[in-house]
């Protein structure tokens, strides 16, 4: 059974990283990014460059003032008549292990941009596609980007799958602001909440072979200047 826990909190300014789940025994991979040189990306890395984000580029990831911060505007043309931007295709940088399934995901982004902004989970190499296969929760303010929205989607040998969307119901995100976002994955089920509140939640409904376990990391689409910080991931159940 997969249990993805998201739960997206705001708060402002700086900080420590979210709370664990238990003691540092659990702790699997801690990144704060305050012991890395300026203008340099940390030790176990990967940045991805989406094969359809050919705007705006090339991606510009590094660490300033103590975060990950990614400065560049790249992202897929908006085709009249596809999915929004190729399904805002972007940038991603992703660290980790392949073999995570269980595991507890909790990181800090502030959006400087009101385009998309989101985590990855579950990312893992795809035989036929350079992006990679992964689970991403994207979040859309600007009305010109078809905005406000919250998105859980996922991409498979370069097909794209929506597995729930909020419109209506999300009313977006706020510039500057710091958000505490939340992953828990064991196997099979999905929760994710915003602010607290659950606002997707899969039980048993989400079996596919082809994500058992992955990296986790950070993605933006024309989000310029986001800022990702206090990266802790845990081990949960077996």
């Amino acid at each position: 059974m997969l249990i993805v826990s998201v739960v997206v909190a705001a708060g402002c300014g700086g900080g420590g990283g979210p709370s664990g789940p238990g003691d540092d025994v659990d702790l699997l991979f801690e990144e704060t990014f305050s012991g890395v040189v300026e203008g340099s990306l940390p030790v176990g890395w990967t940045i991805i460059t989406q094969q359809a984000a050919t705007q705006e580029g090339p991606a510009n990831w590094k660490v300033k003032t103590g975060r990950l911060n990614q400065a560049s505007n790249i992202h897929a043309p908006h085709t009249p008549g596809l999915s929004w931007a190729l399904n805002y295709e972007g940038t991603l940088a992703v660290v980790g292990d392949t073999s995570w399934v269980n595991i507890s995901f909790r990181a800090h982004l502030i959006p400087r941009d009101d385009d998309g902004i989101g985590l990855i989970f579950r990312w893992r190499p795809s035989g036929v596609d350079p992006d990679g296969n992964f689970y991403r929760l994207l979040m859309v303010d600007d009305s010109a980007s078809d905005g406000p929205k919250l998105r859980l989607d996922k991409r498979v040998d370069g097909v794209w799958t929506i597995l729930d969307e909020k419109t209506n119901t999300y009313s977006g995100y706020e510039k500057n602001r710091r958000y505490s976002i939340e992953v828990d994955m064991v196997v099979d089920d999905f929760t994710i909440k915003l602010d607290g509140a659950i606002v997707f939640e899969f039980e048993d409904k989400l079996v596919d072979g082809g994500l058992p376990g992955g990296k986790v990391g950070f993605f933006c689409y024309a989000e310029e200047g986001a800022d990702f910080d206090n990266v802790r991931v845990y081990r949960r159940g077996p």
